[in-house]
């Protein structure tokens, strides 16, 4: 055989080796056992980038194994489509990652595999730790303020992490009253890739906008048009009247729920330390039939307006309005003294404020 033909065939063998090692390196590969999922088949999302990739895996007696074809750093969210639990995993090239845990408790749930599922497990461990030694002695509120202590220590102590992203993301702002000042004040100390991130893309300008209209911050009553046709004026309000802007839907039936229970307070309340108190619903309808047919059928007695904007009315982006039912509570001064108070919560933070002023 000649010398050359022996290199041609030197050269057939190498390539079909590195094509084979290709083949078999090519992907991300993610196995485990998970408790507590509600179906026989998980969705894993990319959510490293803004375009979406989702892949489904099949459950075998709460065990699972599946090779993406994710050939770069990622990061995932597995998710069980019937509960939507679910739980962060970062991939890495070529690489695999073992899971274990409650699919109930992201804090539960274990990731091998990588520095930074590492990170993520130990500070899931002292969170869950954290929770579970003052769940028995304090209030939700100060559960969430220690919660938030420990999430922007680890964040600051790991501001080039990915990781930081999605903890300010899913344990700082996933809950019904997010710390927003304290939020955007993190977030402004995140740059390059972890700023980048996704995750941020959604948080950092919703913490920044609600951050502006948070308790204590000057958002006085404006001049705003009335269902009646009638205007509000800003002088009706400036130094004499507690207002509450109350948010709501008529496709809402919690938010109707809600007015009910804050109009029956209605009553009770004519001044809080010598001011006055009104409250102005902002129905986020669309159809402002559908608003005064609501109006009627629940028998509410407060002013009422709607633009028909919906979510984009000037009312509603102007106190940063997300969701329905909410309310902003403004004082005489014109600053928010609260907000996305429920009956008690506002009969409580009422009768508080007719204390302070005696």
């Amino acid at each position: 055989m000649s010398g050359k033909y022996r290199y041609f065939i030197f050269l057939l063998v190498a390539l079909f080796l590195f094509s084979c090692k290709k083949e078999k390196d090519t992907g991300f590969t993610i196995s485990g056992e998970l408790h507590n999922v509600q179906s026989d088949t998980l969705w894993v999302h990319d959510i490293t980038t803004i375009k979406d990739s989702l892949f489904y895996v099949a459950m075998h007696e709460n065990r699972f194994a599946v090779s993406l074809p994710i050939d770069t750093d990622a990061v995932l969210e597995v998710i069980d489509p019937v509960t939507f639990n679910s739980f962060i995993l970062f991939a890495g090239k070529w690489g695999r990652s073992d899971v274990s845990g409650d699919m109930s408790d992201e804090t539960k749930i274990t990731v091998s595999g990588g520095k930074d599922n590492e990170l993520y497990n130990a500070f899931k461990r002292d969170y869950s730790s954290l929770r579970d030694s003052l769940a028995a002695d304090s209030v939700v509120a100060s559960l969430d303020a220690a919660s938030d202590s420990l999430c922007i220590s680890f964040v600051r102590d790991n501001l080039l992490s990915r990781v930081s992203a999605f903890v300010i993301e899913r344990f700082m702002m996933n809950r019904p009253k997010p710390d927003y000042v304290a939020i955007a004040e993190l977030t402004e100390e995140l740059t390059g890739f972890v700023l980048d991130m996704p995750s941020m893309h959604r948080v950092k300008p919703v913490a920044e906008k609600k951050s502006k209209v948070s308790e204590g911050y000057y958002k006085p009553v404006s001049t705003m048009k009335l269902r009646s046709g009638k205007f509000i004026q800003a002088r009706d309000y400036t130094g004499k009247k507690y207002c509450l802007l109350q948010f709501w839907a008529s496709w809402s039936q919690a938010s109707r729920n809600a007015n009910k229970e804050i109009d029956s307070l209605l009553g009770n309340v004519k001044k809080i330390g010598g001011k006055g108190f009104d409250i102005i619903g902002v129905c986020l309808d669309s159809d402002t039939l559908a608003l005064d047919k609501a109006v009627e059928e629940d028998g509410i007695s407060w002013k009422q307006l709607c633009d028909g904007k919906s979510w984009d009315g000037t009312v509603a982006d102007k106190y940063a309005v997300t969701d329905v039912p909410g309310n902003v509570l403004i004082s005489p001064d014109g600053s928010i003294v609260a907000r996305d108070l429920d009956a008690g919560g506002l009969k409580l933070m009422l009768d508080s404020l007719a204390k302070a002023k005696k």
